[in-house]
């Protein structure tokens, strides 16, 4: 596995905090956060955007505004399923 020093975690977190509002305006998606993307349950040295989905469906099930791209300004996403019972960042963002 990469060291953290290899990772520009401050370009993940400024893309994420670019696109979060956006994301969040889709209606399946429950949390958007970053962490390291996780390959058949194993953790790797892939930094992503990650994004909860209430369900994952299969690509042809969800129109193109609805699609979460595989990557936002080159950082890789990978999305999640689950309902993660978050208030969603645009909804706090709002109320301050």
């Amino acid at each position: 596995m990469a060291s953290e020093h290899s990772v520009d975690w401050e370009k993940v977190h400024s893309v994420k905090d670019k696109y979060c509002a956006t994301l969040l305006q889709n209606s399946h998606v429950t949390f958007v956060g970053v962490s390291l993307k996780k390959i058949g349950g194993q953790s790797t040295d892939i930094p992503t955007i990650q994004v909860a989905v209430k369900k994952k469906l299969p690509l042809a099930e969800l129109s193109d505004e609805e699609k979460i791209p595989a990557f936002l300004d080159g950082v890789a996403t990978d999305v999640i399923e689950g309902d993660l019972n978050l208030v969603k960042l645009g909804d706090v963002l709002k109320s301050h």
